[in-house]
Order: C-alpha cells, then structure tokens, then sequence
C-alpha cells in the first residue's frame, strides 16, 4: 500500500470514529472498507462494484 493510501485509510478510520461514535466497531469497519475501495476504483470499475 502506498504512502498515500496509507494516509487515506488512516484519515477514513479518523472521519468514521467522528461521524458514527456509537455505531458498533464491526459496522464502522465495513462503511471504511466500502469507501476505502470505491476511491481506489477508477470510475469504469466502480461502476461494476456499487455499494
């Protein structure tokens, strides 16, 4: 994973922990992996994987 990716996750985990404080750990997860993917994804391949 690059730097950048890195830098991506981290400020996604950090963004989640602020905007849903008292949603389980487990959800909060799977709503940062769903996001974390859909802004790797170029625009063709999003399409093919909606969330």
């Amino acid at each position: 994973m690059s730097e950048e990716s890195i830098k991506y996750v981290h400020s996604l985990q950090q963004a989640t922990k602020v905007a849903f404080p008292s949603v389980d750990v487990i959800i909060r997860e799977e709503l940062l992996r769903a996001r974390f993917t859909e802004g790797l994804m170029p625009g063709a391949l999003r399409r093919q994987f909606p969330t």
